[in-house]
């Protein structure tokens, strides 16, 4: 009996014992998962900071040219994948330079910065903008074709002429903006090949005048009247 009863009770304390250890590696193990999981979050919040960091200009909030060159890999990726093109705008301010000497640089951010206010108002969440560097800026808008990029082109110049003309750096400045557009169209297009064609087109909007909206196609095509023609040439 004595032996019969002592060996009850051991084994109901041996069995407490190790239930006691089980639910205690279990919370253990629940605590360091736990620990774990919130490290993780911490980390990819971090570095999701970081990375927004070096890829947002510090003036405007819009991509910076690193940013530019990925998601120029992103377009490329998408048009082998869809063969849908993506426009691409490129910006620039006529005559900035004159509101800096004029008016001071701190004037020259101002204009900046609501220059890339009236180009954000306009963009799809699908859409991107950059600063590519001094007073030119690049926007992407995939899945459309650089003749359907007129339309956004041709809203944002309307309200930034509309904006610079009541403004009073413009009265001595003369400040306006010419846009050259294009589009990815090919596989192997990188953002110097993007770049340079949209480059080519914002040119020759300067020379032709200034304040003008010059479109070379990726393809061979004819722009349909979305504009003036005074305001709009298609190579």
């Amino acid at each position: 009996l004595i032996n019969n009863t002592f060996f009850l009770i051991a084994t109901n304390y041996g069995g407490i014992f190790a239930c006691y250890s089980i639910e205690k590696d279990r919370r253990q193990k629940f605590y360091r998962l736990h620990v774990i999981e919130n490290e993780r979050r911490r980390i990819a919040q971090t570095q999701e900071r970081l990375e927004k960091i070096i890829s947002e200009d510090g003036l405007t909030r819009l991509g910076n040219r690193r940013d530019l060159q990925r998601r120029t890999v992103q377009c490329v990726a998408q048009f082998r994948a869809s063969l849908q093109p993506t426009a691409v705008i490129v910006l620039d301010l006529d005559n900035f330079k004159q509101v800096n000497d004029n008016f001071g640089h701190v004037a020259g951010d101002e204009v900046l910065k609501k220059t890339s206010a009236i180009i954000l108002g306009y963009l799809r969440d699908v859409d991107f903008a950059f600063r590519y560097g001094g007073d030119e800026f690049v926007i992407f808008l995939p899945g459309r074709s650089a003749l359907e990029g007129i339309v956004t082109a041709a809203k944002i110049r309307a309200e930034f002429r509309e904006w610079s003309e009541s403004s009073a750096v413009s009265e001595s400045t003369n400040l306006g903006l010419s846009i050259g557009i294009t589009e990815f169209c090919s596989v192997v297009d990188t953002v110097e090949s993007i770049m340079h064609r949209g480059d080519e087109a914002l040119y020759k909007a300067k020379r032709r005048g200034k304040g003008l909206i010059v479109v070379i196609p990726g393809h061979a095509s004819k722009i349909q009247a979305t504009a003036s023609s005074d305001d709009l040439l298609s190579l």
